[in-house]
């Protein structure tokens, strides 16, 4: 019996010492070790490389290729599926702004991870080119029909008791169809359409005022970050500098769309002053829709001694942030300007 126990324990000796040194030579053994007796701890290393009690964090099954990637996309009006929009799937980096998004969209040298067109339903499929776990931006590429969309999207890691092969993002990502601006104005003299001439022959301060209408024009449609520009175009004469006294936009019905109360000659070839619109994004994009429309009187006043022919300044709506606004993704133009202009005659 002495020795049978003396045996006995020279195996059992051996065989601690054999799994002693697969924990310390075999770092998959020591992971699978960790996790059998850690009971919901995971240990770790801190920044002076001790060892520091976290809670686990349950991080499923290793990243794989899942697939199938679904994305629905619907009209955010009439909630219809959205068919026939390109949808491109990009890297993207461990942390980013969305500059970096649109930039990476624009990229024209930009390598998609892979670009699907929604069917019928308004479902953007990916097949066997998406890891799970992996942040991924998609870029919606369609600026002539809808206002292009950009966020970026991650396919949660499964359980390591339940894989799958096939994930739809919940929910749906609403598009705005692009619409358009109601006619401005109507020239007082018939003689060119959204045309106010004034003569320049008129000695002294002079005075013009008439009236404009902003809004949108088309039901089930929407105009995104609208703005006013006012602007003198390439092919007028130049303005002489104390040519305008003064200009101002004055609010008189309908929706107040927040131009400021104040000369806006500082404007002229300035920045664009933004208007408010009725709907808000989940970007904080403002959309301008058939709902919003006001009147604004617009008042004039220059040095007719300093006014030139040919002189002109035109004031726009446009969409989009800017005067000749681009898309996020395909740098496309949206809305169609509306204008009005005054132009000096001699």
């Amino acid at each position: 019996m002495a020795g049978l126990n003396i045996d006995m324990k020279s195996a059992f000796v051996g065989a601690f010492l054999f799994l002693l040194a697969l924990y310390f030579l075999v770092p998959g053994f020591q992971a699978d070790v960790k996790s059998l007796f850690s009971q919901g701890v995971n240990v770790n290393l801190n920044q002076n490389g001790n060892e520091v009690n976290q809670p686990v964090v349950n991080t499923g099954m290793p990243q794989y290729q899942i697939g199938t990637v679904k994305i629905k996309y619907l009209d955010y009006f009439s909630r219809d599926g959205v068919s026939g929009v390109t949808v491109e799937a990009l890297n993207v980096p461990a942390q980013y702004t969305y500059a970096d998004l649109k930039r990476i969209a624009q990229d024209p040298n930009r390598v998609p991870i892979a670009t699907a067109t929604t069917d019928s339903n308004g479902i953007a499929q990916f097949s066997n080119v998406i890891t799970v776990g992996v942040p991924t931006l998609y870029a919606v590429r369609n600026g002539t029909a809808y206002y292009e969309d950009l966020r970026v999207l991650t396919v949660p890691v499964p359980s390591k008791e339940f894989a799958i092969s096939t994930y739809q993002f919940p929910g749906a990502i609403f598009l705005y169809p692009i619409g358009s601006f109601k006619t401005m104005g109507t020239d007082v003299d018939a003689s060119v359409s959204s045309k106010f001439n004034v003569t320049q022959t008129n000695s002294g301060i002079q005075f013009y005022e008439f009236t404009i209408t902003i809004g949108e024009n088309d039901a089930g449609k929407a105009l995104k970050n609208p703005v006013l520009v006012i602007r003198t175009p390439d092919s007028a004469t130049p303005l002489a500098s104390g040519m305008i006294k003064s200009l101002y936009i004055i609010h008189e019905s309908g929706t107040d769309f927040g131009i400021p109360v104040t000369d806006l000659k500082s404007y002229i070839n300035g920045p664009a002053i933004r208007l408010s619109g009725s709907l808000t994004d989940d970007k904080g994009n403002v959309y301008m829709t058939i709902g919003d429309s006001g009147t604004y009187k617009v008042k004039l006043t220059w040095d007719a001694s300093l006014a030139q022919d040919g002189n002109q300044i035109d004031i726009v709506l446009d969409d989009l942030g800017a005067y000749r606004g681009t898309t996020e993704a395909s740098l496309q133009n949206g809305a169609s300007p509306a204008s009005v202009s005054i132009s000096w005659e001699a």
